[in-house]
């Protein structure tokens, strides 16, 4: 009897324990909507009824699917809580409350000619007339699906108008989405030559000297909440005013006309885990790009593109990133000027080398960074702000430490500068601001290998 008590404490005891420290989700209840969907809610958070949760994860679950929302960026809070069910042993109702966020920014809109804004200020002495002037208008959750349209137009030294619409998911299964763009532009003022110093020539006309038209369409799976796929068809067009190619620069393009139109088909596929998007702590992104441009035509490219990023937190303040990133252009071939480009514009660089132009068919980057958390807290801007959802925005201050390495190597038949063939480094200290969860200013003080110091400045807004 004694035995058979023992055994049964063995196998009993311990189920007992297990099925007191986890509870059952019964329900999901979402207030605060007017525009969105519910449906769309529960697509994009990764918890559903019936679903069981450890007692001690709770807590840490909700706050992931919390951030799962806010990356979204179609809200401009989110809250999430639980209650115990009031019918169920066990059992808990999760509480979604949201604020959405203002959905439509027709907002003034300007945009620098030149391709960062430390090239502006120190080349051009912040020359006002190097600003391209116009408005974007960007809707989001235009139909309560968390589809966005967007267009921008305007005047200046390059006239554009440009047109996107996104739907995430059209089908049942909340797994397909689509997104078509346009694209219609004229420059007066377009780069020509890279100097072996790696400075960029410039040529002004006061009239057009390279117009460009873009039409796409994408079809993407997301049958995860994590991985998604695209597929995009596209179809490019360029015409270059016949003097670039006489005076200046006879091999700007392949086509000895000054025109190439060619389709451009690519394929890729991302894996994204970072708790908050705009400025991680923990988590990856990985990034796989396979394209192809032109088909039997006189661009003929396969580029592929890999990027992956890692954060973690190392402490309550502390976190340390990652970044490791590799472009190639497979066909071995002789390119003209205007499709050599490796690193140097606003969004890829190595730091300390903004002011430089570095081209190529292939790099290798590296970017490392230490940060700490020096403030975080909500701001309260009352009557100054007049979108009430806006009123009360999170501001983030972090100090940067970073470091950064690129290779480059020369493109064929293409004379070499100065920064090809050799490993660069660069780095120094930064200032990041983040507000309204995704608007990021980076002041940083950089280095490159040539003891070349200087403050420089990137901006982010995620319009």
């Amino acid at each position: 009897f004694i035995f058979f008590s023992c055994f049964a404490l063995m196998i009993f005891l311990p189920a007992t324990s297990v099925y007191a420290q986890s509870v059952v989700i019964d329900s999901i209840v979402i207030t605060g909507l007017n525009r969105t969907n519910k449906e769309i809610v529960l697509r994009d958070i990764n918890i559903k009824p019936g679903d069981t949760l450890v007692e001690k994860k709770i807590e840490a679950v909700l706050v992931d699917n919390r951030l799962f929302l806010m990356n979204t960026g179609i809200y401009s809070q989110v809250k999430i809580t639980y209650e115990n069910a009031k019918t169920k042993p066990h059992a808990i109702n999760v509480l979604i409350h949201i604020d959405e966020s203002w959905h439509i920014y027709p907002v003034p809109y300007f945009e620098m000619v030149d391709r960062n804004f430390n090239v502006w200020a120190r080349n051009y002495h912040f020359d006002l007339a190097r600003i391209n002037a116009g408005i974007k208008l960007y809707i989001s959750n235009l139909t309560g699906n968390r589809d966005h349209l967007d267009g921008t137009f305007h005047l200046g030294f390059h006239d554009k108008a440009e047109a996107s619409y996104w739907l995430p998911y059209m089908n049942r299964k909340q797994n397909l989405g689509i997104q078509f763009t346009g694209l219609w532009a004229n420059s007066k003022e377009v780069a020509y030559a890279t100097t072996p110093e790696n400075e960029q020539l410039r040529w002004f006309l006061d009239t057009t000297i390279i117009f460009r038209k873009k039409f796409s369409a994408t079809l993407s799976y997301q049958p995860r909440l994590f991985t998604k796929q695209k597929l995009k068809i596209e179809w490019q067009y360029y015409r270059i005013n016949k003097s670039v190619l006489d005076k200046l620069q006879p091999d700007f393009f392949a086509s000895p006309d000054g025109k190439m139109s060619y389709p451009v088909i690519s394929y890729n596929i991302t894996k994204d885990t970072r708790n908050i998007q705009p400025h991680p702590t923990k988590g990856y992104v990985f990034n796989f790009l396979i394209e192809k441009q032109g088909i039997n035509n006189i661009r003929d490219a396969l580029i592929t593109l890999i990027d992956f990023r890692y954060f973690q937190r190392l402490s309550a303040k502390w976190t340390a990133t990652q970044q490791l990133r590799h472009q190639n252009n497979w066909i071995n071939k002789a390119t003209d000027y205007f499709h050599n480009r490796a690193l140097g514009d606003e969004l890829n660089y190595i730091r300390g080398y903004e002011y430089y132009i570095i081209d190529g068919q292939q790099y290798a980057l590296s970017k490392t960074s230490l940060q700490y958390m020096l403030f975080d807290n909500y701001w309260n801007l009352g009557k100054f702000m007049p979108i009430k959802s806006l009123r009360k925005p999170q501001v983030q201050l972090f100090l940067a430490f970073n470091f950064d390495m690129g290779y480059i190597p020369s493109a064929k038949n293409v004379p070499k500068t100065n920064f090809n063939d050799k490993l660069l480094k660069g780095g120094g200290i930064g200032l990041e601001i983040v507000a309204f969860y995704d608007k990021m200013l980076q002041i940083e003080y950089s280095m490159n290998e040539k003891y070349e110091k200087d403050i420089f400045l990137h901006l982010n807004l995620s319009f």
